[in-house]
């Protein structure tokens, strides 16, 4: 499940809180129009996890492509291995 995270998505997060389901949060370190702000609001959440990218702006993903999808790459073997 891959939810953008805006402000008019926070009602979202209380619904995400109350399960298991293991969540990747990126941010790039020099987003400066929520990347502080929706990690704030997101790092409460059980069986996450938080990935700064360093340098990287709001679209990180589109920014460095490759990076993101190694991060992407990397949590998901992880839940294979933890599920094993």
């Amino acid at each position: 499940m891959i939810f953008s995270v805006r402000d008019s998505y926070f009602p979202i997060v209380g619904v995400v809180i109350s399960t298991q389901i293991p969540v990747m949060i990126v941010y790039g370190t020099k987003d400066v129009s929520l990347g502080l702000q929706s990690v704030g609001h997101l790092r409460n959440m059980p069986n996450s996890e938080i990935f700064p990218m360093e340098g990287a702006k709001h679209a990180n993903y589109e920014e460095r492509p490759d990076e993101w999808n190694q991060l992407l790459y990397n949590f998901i073997l992880a839940l294979q291995r933890d599920s094993d």
